[in-house]
């Protein structure tokens, strides 16, 4: 993808056409459900990462999903990732960290929750620091 005179280089585990061509600039705040803050670990593996280490998914084929199992998982709105904590057993004890994603990938509505996002990030993008848990 390529914006403003500056090229940006994705993951080699992005499939192809993956981020999406109307997936736009990431750009303000957003919401991450994570075990930790600053995220570590995991929490700053995408699935499909986790699954080439062999720490999870491993027989899971994602099939036609593997671009967005590619990305992370974030919220528009704090209260949309509470109520995704809230209504899904295994996300109960996660916390929520704000991030500015801003300068860092692309990101697109994905999902039936319009509050949804998936976030793709450049292959050179390793600072979670600028998390902070929030709740």
């Amino acid at each position: 993808m390529t914006g403003g005179g500056v090229d940006i280089i994705w993951p080699d585990h992005y499939p192809d056409q993956c981020p999406p061509a109307d997936a736009a600039r990431a750009v303000g705040l957003y919401f991450r459900l994570v075990d930790a803050a600053p995220p570590t670990g995991e929490d700053t593996l995408s699935h499909v990462e986790l699954k080439r280490a062999g720490a999870r998914f491993k027989n899971k084929d994602f099939g036609d999903q593997e671009c967005m199992a590619s990305g992370f998982s974030v919220f528009d709105e704090q209260l949309a990732a509470e109520r995704t904590r809230e209504a899904v057993g295994p996300l109960r004890k996660k916390l929520i960290a704000k991030v500015d994603v801003s300068g860092s990938g692309v990101l697109k509505q994905t999902g039936g929750n319009q509050n949804h996002h998936t976030w793709w990030r450049p292959a050179a993008d390793n600072d979670w620091g600028n998390c902070e848990v929030v709740a």
